[in-house]
């Protein structure tokens, strides 16, 4: 993910936009803060997430039903200054394009299944001029950064852990993740 931030270009005062309030969304959201974005917006359908993401520290957390008009009512109509998707799927690529402002740039973060494809509004991509970054991997200096940014605390990551259950429970954690009511949990032996 520190990978994808770099690549985000976040400058201080910057409003960022994250789609997907899962593991890797909370975490987008934490390091945009830490980049110096003023404001951090994210979205997605499940409460309990959005709540998780405020208690991170997302100044806005809006939900997934019309997040386009949303993002432009919190911007004067212009759009995020940088938009991060971090959910996987080609219909939040396409609203990643959508709520990023002219000369904005829109991080595509999640991985879509093999063969999806999504279809983009050529004229917001090119009259827009919106830089888009397809982001994936990491490198052993992003490593380095993530491992110093848990360290010292600027980026919370025992908090992503919703429930700790046993090794017998795990179908049942799977169904919690796969709700959406848990972001992680933690199974022991």
């Amino acid at each position: 993910m520190v990978h994808g931030i770099e690549l985000s270009n976040i400058k201080t005062g910057d409003l960022a936009f994250v789609i997907g309030a899962g593991p890797i969304g909370l975490m987008h959201m934490q390091l945009a803060k830490v980049r110096g974005a003023k404001t951090v917006v994210i979205a997605d359908a499940s409460p309990e997430r959005l709540r998780r993401a405020t208690q991170l520290g997302a100044d806005q957390s809006i939900t997934s039903s019309d997040p386009v008009n949303q993002v432009k009512a919190l911007t004067d109509n212009r759009g995020a200054d940088v938009t991060i998707e971090a959910v996987g799927k080609p219909e939040t690529w396409e609203l990643a394009v959508r709520t990023t402002r002219k000369g904005g740039t829109t991080v595509l973060f999640g991985g879509c299944p093999a063969g999806s494809t999504a279809s983009i509004d050529t004229g917001l991509v090119h009259y827009g001029e919106l830089a888009l970054k397809g982001v994936f991997h990491h490198t052993p200096s992003d490593v380095r950064e993530a491992l110093r940014l848990i360290s010292t605390g600027q980026v919370k990551v025992a908090s992503l852990v919703a429930h700790r259950m046993r090794l017998t429970e795990v179908e049942a954690a799977l169904r919690l993740m796969q709700k959406g009511t848990a972001i992680k949990v933690a199974i022991t032996p």
